[in-house]
């Protein structure tokens, strides 16, 4: 059996515990520290349009128009 060590990303504890799964099957995990500002986070999210340069690709295309290879 391996063990993953989990830090919460937003406060750095590792007092974390798992806390059910997304309707996508994602694990989620809850931060037991009482002075963290989030408390409920996952390690891989499916959601990627908030990473960085998303937008700049979305700005692109639209002026640009799209074409596929």
């Amino acid at each position: 059996m391996a063990i993953v060590s989990v830090k919460c990303p937003y406060c750095g504890s590792t007092k974390i515990v798992k806390f059910g799964k997304q309707p996508n099957g994602a694990q989620r995990y809850a931060c037991r520290n009482e002075e963290c500002s989030r408390s409920i986070f996952q390690l891989d999210y499916k959601y990627h349009a908030c990473e960085p340069g998303v937008k700049f690709r979305v700005l692109e295309m639209a002026i640009n128009g799209f074409r596929s290879a």
